[in-house]
């Protein structure tokens, strides 16, 4: 990917889906596996699986509904679990993501900036009577 940024959700869309209803998703980067979860704030959610994950996320689909929704899923695709809530893209599931996104629409475009913007730390400096031993900051090997 040659683009380092990603798109970002503007407030008004993270805002229109606190309302109280809830959520089953489905998200996914290309080539990952996909998990399906519920959450009042689905953009939210997204969000905070992007911090720890290596390739950029999307939602896939989003389809009004709670934890009984998520699990008659969860139940359909239960040969397809790799690990908790996370599912292979088998062709079934992803004809799936599809028909909901036929009914339900194609949910807004949500990236997270993929640049680190935070003031950088202070490195640790090597102690200099250690700086010859095995480990340069003092801890033997």
């Amino acid at each position: 990917m040659t683009d380092q940024s990603f798109y970002v959700a503007p407030p008004r869309c993270i805002q229109s889906l606190r309302d109280g209803r809830s959520y089953v998703y489905f998200i996914g980067g290309e080539g990952t596996p996909v998990k399906i979860g519920v959450s009042t704030a689905p953009y939210e959610r997204l969000a905070s699986l992007q911090t720890a994950h290596w390739v950029r996320l999307e939602m896939l689909a989003r389809i009004e509904g709670g934890a009984d929704t998520e699990a008659e899923f969860h139940d359909i695709f239960a040969a397809d679990r790799l690990v908790g809530e996370w599912f292979t893209r088998s062709p079934a599931l992803e004809r799936c993501i599809e028909q909901v996104r036929a009914v339900h629409g194609v949910p807004a475009p949500f990236y997270i900036p993929a640049i680190d913007t935070r003031p950088k730390r202070a490195r640790l400096q090597p102690t200099p009577s250690l700086a010859s031993g095995p480990c340069a900051f003092g801890v033997a090997a």
